[in-house]
């Protein structure tokens, strides 16, 4: 009769933050399953100074960059009904 509570994706977001033991880990979790399906663009990655405070030196570090442009574009793509709604676009 709940089969369902037995499936796959239920057990998995049943697994979400330990079960509710590390409830501060739960949006983590859920983030990490529900979002690896997603089709975004890949992000610029690019060299940034920064300062490294223990050594008090002028270092630089990785960053990842999402290019505006390019996130509609991809919605535009991949997710043409969430797309259109979004942006109240009508039917032509």
């Amino acid at each position: 009769m709940l089969e369902g509570r037995q499936s796959k994706e239920i057990l998995q977001l049943a697994k979400c933050g330990t079960f509710g033991e590390n409830k501060g880990n739960s949006h983590r979790d859920m983030a990490a399953h529900g979002c690896k399906a997603m089709k975004m663009p890949e992000p610029l990655m690019i060299q940034v100074p920064m300062q490294d405070c223990k050594w008090q030196k002028e270092t630089t570090a990785d960053a990842a960059i999402l290019l505006p442009h390019l996130v509609p574009a991809k919605l535009s793509e991949n997710y043409v009904d969430s797309f259109e709604d979004l942006l109240c676009i009508p039917e032509c």
